[in-house]
């Protein structure tokens, strides 16, 4: 998560809104003001949306995948 781009802050802020996704897992997305260089192509982009997808098991919840998406 961290070489995609993303907190830990910015991951549970966005679980904070979860969708149903496949096969009983939840998926949320956010978009958070970035104002900065991606360390990914070096490229300045204004924002970036942080993508979630975790399963909710019944003693912890099971991070599946981040994805971070930088766009002005």
């Amino acid at each position: 998560m961290l070489s995609r781009g993303a907190t830990i802050e910015q991951i549970g802020s966005t679980i904070g809104m979860p969708t149903p996704a496949k096969n009983g897992r939840f998926a949320a997305r956010k978009t958070f003001e970035y104002n900065s260089i991606s360390h990914v192509n070096h490229k300045y982009y204004l924002k970036k949306t942080v993508e979630v997808v975790w399963a909710d098991e019944p003693l912890e919840l099971v991070l599946v995948t981040v994805k971070v998406y930088y766009h002005d």
